[in-house]
Order: structure tokens, then sequence, then C-alpha cells
């Protein structure tokens, strides 16, 4: 039956936590929260918080050790296999941060770092953003050194994980990350940098695809048009079969000088959209542009999580948007209106929608809470199964 309830925290002298994902089942939710010992990655299924520690280090037994850093941010179709960042030790006995994969038993296993080509082990970064539905693609990005920030890929097959960088748009390698992966494996969101220097750079939403799951990854993809005025993307989110991606791009107001533009929504869908394909900005139910930003999307599509600020004093707040309203709702306002969940919302200031289950029923985000009339970000899951 429909519900809403928030997940708690693993400190209460400083309380917070934050969803950033949920299982594409809706059984689990992932996140992250503040303890004693750090910030600690968190699986939450059946209304019950579960710790996660930080990568493990080599050696039979060894368990890694306290200020620990980590943060759990999507899983496989029924959540077993959980991907992130945590840190661990370079070679010169630093922790930086890198990406972990977890398969269901609390401890985290290092996916690796892309190389320095000269070999120097510093200012090193990995992390995971996505993960096919079967937990054998991992999308996300990496970097080390003066290396130019990667978007990578990691595969597992034949027993281990292998670490890919993917192509960017025009050879560019400025800056790029995958931030999202379709369910069936085959299609890798994300935003890339185009020109080469600061004067004309700009930032697209793109996408890379392979045709089978053992084939090799096409160079990005910039989901811009032709003659788009739009210099910013970003593609945070998509379907399970690839067709439909949600992110953010600009929007031109009104024209200037000076040019007015907002940060908006966009839903891009390769099924039903007119050619050429293209990002359709997502507005509110008056037909204006708010800032906002869509960071999740159902299996099929037909529903777009993320978050708007409707300019009211309030900052942020959660939105839902279906194929059915073609608007974008605050989402504390239909579980209110459609699903009687007042009671339960009661203290809540929803402000940030992070992921959707596969049939777009169950969303998982942050929020703020007032706990004994003292406010606190609290990660929250909200059901509207019946």
């Amino acid at each position: 039956m429909p519900s809403f309830q928030g997940v708690g925290v693993l400190s209460v002298t400083d309380p917070l936590s934050r969803c950033y994902g949920v299982s594409p089942d809706g059984n689990h939710a992932f996140g992250y929260s503040r303890s004693s010992d750090g910030a600690q990655a968190f699986r939450w299924t059946a209304n019950t918080m579960t710790r996660m520690l930080d990568i493990n280090p080599p050696g039979i037994g060894q368990l890694p050790q306290p200020p620990y850093r980590s943060n759990a941010i999507s899983a496989s179709e029924d959540g077993s296999i959980v991907v992130g960042r945590g840190t661990s030790m370079n070679a010169f006995g630093l922790r930086e941060p890198e990406a972990f994969h977890d398969s269901q038993n609390s401890r985290m296993f290092g996916l690796g770092r892309l190389a320095n080509p000269n070999n120097l082990d510093w200012d090193s970064y990995s992390e995971a953003r996505d993960v096919s539905y079967d937990g054998a693609v991992v999308v996300g990005r990496s970097w080390s050194g003066k290396n130019d920030r990667d978007a990578v890929v990691w595969k597992f097959a034949n027993g281990q994980w292998t670490l890919k960088d993917l192509t960017p748009l025009q050879g560019n390698r400025h800056s790029a990350m995958a931030c999202g992966i379709s369910g069936n494996g085959l299609v890798t969101v994300g935003k890339c940098d185009t020109g080469n220097q600061l004067s004309n750079r700009s930032t697209h939403a793109v996408r890379w695809t392979r045709q089978t799951t053992q084939g090799s990854w096409g160079a990005a993809d910039s989901l811009h048009p032709p003659g788009s005025t739009a210099v910013f993307g970003k593609a945070l989110g998509v379907s399970e079969n690839g067709s439909v991606i949600v992110g953010q791009m600009d929007v031109l107001i009104s024209a200037g000088p000076p040019d007015v533009k907002e940060f908006v929504a966009f839903r891009y869908d390769e099924q039903t959209g007119p050619p050429p394909f293209s990002m359709v900005p997502l507005a509110i139910e008056s037909g204006d542009f708010v800032k906002s930003r869509a960071r999740g999307v159902s299996g099929d599509g037909s529903v777009v999580v993320g978050e708007f600020d409707l300019g009211t004093g309030t900052g942020d707040e959660a939105f839902l948007w279906t194929t059915s309203v073609t608007h974008l709702k605050r989402l504390s306002e239909v579980l209110r209106d459609d699903f009687n969940l007042g009671t339960d919302l009661d203290g809540w200031i929803l402000q940030q929608a992070h992921g959707v289950s596969h049939d777009g029923l169950v969303v998982v985000g942050s929020g703020m809470h007032l706990v004994n009339e003292v406010p606190r970000t609290e990660g929250w899951v909200a059901s509207m199964r019946p």
C-alpha cells in the first residue's frame, strides 16, 4: 500500500542522510549517512538501514579503517549489486576516492582508476554512477594526476572487472562523465565538453551506444539537435532500453541583450519524439520554465523525477512528471492529494528526488525533516504502489 517514510540517520549527534538511488525492483534504497566514523554508505531494506564500511584493503581478512568516506549511488535490478564511491590507499599511502561494487555482503571492493601515463598515483579518482540491471556493467568517471576527466565503463567478464574510457565528442578530452546506463546495458548517457579553448567550450548531453552486450562502445553522440541554442546539457538518467533520456539543459527564456537563460529539466524520447529527435524542456502547469533538473526515469520512460525551484522562497522541491500529466508537479502534492499520505509528510520538505523504480511507483530522495523542532537533512522513500 502507499507509504512515505524517512530512512533515518546513523548518528543522533550529527544527523544527516541522503538517498541517492533505488533498486529497479523498488525494494532497496541507497545513499550515505554521517556517523562517528565518517560518512558511510548504507543500504535501506524493509525499513532497516544497514551501514556499509569502505573499500577493503588488500590482504585476506583486512578491513577498512575509519574515517570512512563512502556513498552508495545505484544498484542492479534486485539490489544485490551496489555501486558508488569509497576510498582506498594509493602508492603514496594517501586515501583517494575510488569506485566500488558490493555484492550484498556490505564489503566493498574497488573497481580501479585510470592509470597515469607518468606512472604517478597521485590526485587519482574514480566514482561509479550507475549499473546495468544484471550488475555486469558499471559507468562513471575517473582520472589520475593531470589526466583529463574521462567518462569510463567497467565490465565484469571471465571473473574480473576491466576498465575502459569512453571516446568523447570530437576528440576533445577536457571533461566527460558517464552518469547513467540503460537497464539492458547497451546505452550510456552523461555529459561531455566541446571546444578546445575556454572561450568556445560548451557542455553537451551525450550518449554512447553499442549493438550487443559484447560489442564495443561507439564515440559520444550529442543529444543537442543541429542549430540548437543550448550550450549546456547533462544527461543524468536513461530508461531500460535506452530510448528515453532525462537530464538538464539551458533554455532561452528571453532574448537580449543580454539573453536570459535558465537551467531546465529535459526529456528526450527517441521513440515518439518528432524528427530530428531533440531534448524537450519540461514546464510547470502554466507552461513556464523554471530552474529544474531531471535525475531519474522509470523503465518505460513514462515517469520522470527530479527537483525544481518555483521561486517561492522554499528552494528546491522534488517533482514528478508523467506522460499522462505532462507538466512538473510537486511530488509532495501528489502524495498528499492522490495517495492520502499527508499525515506521513508532516514536518517534511521534499527537496530532491534522486531515483525512481522500474515501475515508476517508488521514488527516493532527500529533504528537510523537522525532528523535535530541529531540522535535519534526511533521506526518504515514497511508495505509490497499491
